[in-house]
């Protein structure tokens, strides 16, 4: 067994108020026990950390992704270890997949704890993965939290692991297109930045979704007209082995370049994948360049979708979700989505 030294950061953090009860189970978090009458059974910590997590949320269902940021950051090796820990769980439980006491599995959406729970009096949640904070300042006030913020950006896990699903179902469905629509203020940004990028960004991605470059096209404030150079511009950011993707130059030549010939946007991509050495792409199928589009609102606010540089925006947009490599993700603020909306499912005819 683990010393108390090696163990996960919040089992340990357990040890003032360790015991929690489900069912007829007495759970020891900072022993990693599992006792069943005058039986002991030592979980591995992982497992113990899926078992408390699965306890906090106790009736409500958790996906397997939720599970994989909560537990594992997203970071592991070989197959889906959410499974094999479950699996583990039920063993110990003596519980039944199809006649659950304990575990119950919702097929396409994740595991619900089904037993009762009882914790004791002082008990309260403990993060997973909590350091230490010398940032400054963890309130970001109305600013949108950044990706060096990840560290203190909590409660969002589960919408997190909804909005990385939807990422990868777009790309495997080679709809590579995610439309995020929400109220102002509600956190849309704050959301990519600190909770989703982060996971994407490190080696290996989230369970192999991996973004090897990301592009961030703001367009708060532009006037009409300027929207093509404001996403040239960000484009000019993506780099592949310490190499733009595109030629260097100022972001209006890009602009008038891309607005040209569009095809010349997956002409680049595919020679900078060329450059990259194949066998580290190759094995993931995942891995894409990202473009971030936020604001997308203003749009419609500067009658762009009005305009001539609609259909040159458009085309560029949707020559890019035609590149198998590439993952389009814009926000839009819920008040003009309905304006907004047509735009994007007019201009935008990604495959059904």
């Amino acid at each position: 067994m683990l010393s108390n030294s090696q163990r996960p950061d919040r089992t340990r953090t357990l040890n003032t108020h360790s015991r929690i009860r489900i069912g007829a189970l007495l759970i020891q978090p900072d022993c990693l026990l599992v006792i069943n009458g005058d039986q002991q059974t030592a979980l591995e910590p992982r497992v113990m950390e899926v078992l408390v997590s699965l306890a906090e949320h106790a009736g409500e269902v958790m996906s397997a992704e939720q599970l994989l940021i909560e537990v594992w950051r997203g970071t592991f090796y070989g197959d889906n270890p959410v499974h094999k820990a479950i699996a583990q769980l039920r063993k110990v439980f003596g519980d039944d997949s199809k006649s659950p006491r304990y575990i119950e599995t919702l097929r396409k959406r994740g595991y619900r704890l089904i037993a009762k729970v009882y914790y004791p009096d002082d008990y309260c949640r403990v993060p997973l993965n909590a350091a230490v904070w010398v940032g400054g300042s963890p309130y970001v006030g109305l600013t949108a939290f950044a990706d060096r913020h990840a560290g203190v950006f909590f409660g969002r896990n589960r919408v997190t692991a909804e909005l990385l699903a939807a990422m990868r179902e777009q790309f495997d469905n080679q709809r590579r297109f995610v439309l995020i629509v929400g109220a102002s203020g509600c956190g849309k940004t704050s959301l990519l930045q600190a909770g989703v990028l982060p996971l994407l960004r490190q080696n290996g991605g989230f369970d192999g979704l991996h973004a090897l470059s990301v592009a961030n096209c703001d367009l708060a404030g532009i006037e009409a007209g300027d929207a093509l150079t404001r996403l040239a511009e960000a484009l000019s950011g993506w780099s592949l082995g310490g190499r733009a993707v595109f030629a260097p130059g100022a972001p209006t030549d890009l602009a008038q370049a891309i607005e040209r010939s569009p095809d010349a946007i997956a002409t680049s991509i595919e020679e900078a994948l060329r450059r990259y050495p194949s066998r580290e792409i190759s094995g993931q199928p995942h891995a894409h360049f990202l473009l971030l589009i936020d604001h997308a609102e203003a749009l419609v606010a500067t009658g762009t979708c009005e305009s001539d540089g609609s259909a040159s925006f458009s085309r560029v947009l949707h020559q890019l979700c035609e590149c198998p490599r590439v993952l389009v993700v814009m926000i839009v603020r819920a008040e003009t989505a309905p304006q907004g909306g047509a735009l994007f499912r007019v201009r935008f005819p990604l495959r059904s």
